[in-house]
């Protein structure tokens, strides 16, 4: 489970993308990643709510849909964003399926949860890689909790970034880009 200042630092780190309700998270102070398919047949100017409050603009920056990764730019003196890090190595199946909980998911809640969060955290564990039907690329398959509107989230291990989701279904099953393939389209787009 995550600790206190690490809570604080995923909470800080990520927004709501309007319209649509979908998730996304600072990676830079004046960048944000989301899920491809949550910007599709959108404005290229987005509301952003972050989890203070604070609502901002942000303009499409590009869209990846072969594995379905967007970015977003923001103005950086407009809000205190703080940019979470991602995990170099990558995740290994024996070692982690058998850690109690080892990644995390946040999401940014349009209310306050039952802790006086503006945001939620779910918890769960690494499955393994996989080849999903409609992605060009390999995807991280976890099991944890996640509902309509979860897209764009970041999955934290030992508090860097491991992926993002982009799938799910009602089984608790979810499908994450690897944090490899979102380093490159920072590397590529930013």
């Amino acid at each position: 489970m995550l600790n206190h200042n690490s809570l604080l630092k995923l909470g800080a780190s990520l927004v709501a993308i309007e319209p649509g309700w979908s998730a996304g998270f600072f990676i830079r102070e004046d960048l944000i990643l989301t899920a491809g398919h949550c910007l599709r047949d959108r404005p290229t100017v987005l509301e952003i709510h972050t989890r203070t409050g604070e609502v901002i603009w942000g303009r499409i920056v590009a869209i990846d849909s072969e594995v379905d990764i967007g970015l977003i730019s923001v103005p950086r003196e407009r809000h205190k964003a703080t940019p979470l890090s991602f995990l170099q190595e990558p995740l290994i199946w024996p070692l982690f399926y058998f850690e109690k909980s080892p990644i995390s998911l946040g999401v940014l809640m349009k209310e306050t949860n039952h802790n006086g969060h503006p945001f939620e955290v779910e918890y769960g564990h690494y499955i393994g890689d996989t080849v999903v039907p409609g992605w060009e690329t390999d995807l991280h398959h976890l099991k944890v909790y996640s509902r309509k509107g979860f897209s764009g989230a970041p999955i934290i291990h030992n508090d860097q970034v491991c992926g993002m989701l982009v799938a799910g279904n009602d089984w608790g099953e979810v499908f994450a880009v690897p944090s490899k393939y979102l380093q490159d389209f920072i590397f590529r787009k930013a």
